[in-house]
């Protein structure tokens, strides 16, 4: 009995003694955490029905009423590429 005793004791001495493996749990990944209101990605492309804009429709819907989901005019496709040499540099 008293070795019984001796083990539970040795046991819950380690047991206490240790870190806690899951105390905290961890942080979500940035994507599943919601973002202020106001940042992230721009929407580049909308609804067009007929030739009109029709902004407050999704893709889905848009596509289901027949309209056509575009691309926005004046939208960047690609990053800038360095900008061309000055009048002075040779080329």
């Amino acid at each position: 009995m008293t070795k019984r005793i001796a083990l539970s004791a040795l046991f819950l001495s380690i047991l206490l003694a240790a870190p806690p493996a899951m105390a905290q749990a961890p942080a979500p990944a940035p994507s599943a955490q919601a973002k202020p209101k106001g940042q992230g990605t721009p929407q580049t492309h909308h609804c067009y029905v007929e030739g009109k804009l029709q902004a407050d429709l999704t893709h889905k819907k848009c596509t289901a009423q027949g309209g056509t989901w575009k691309k926005d005019v004046g939208t960047k496709e690609a990053p800038a590429a360095t900008a061309p040499p000055s009048p002075g540099q040779a080329k």
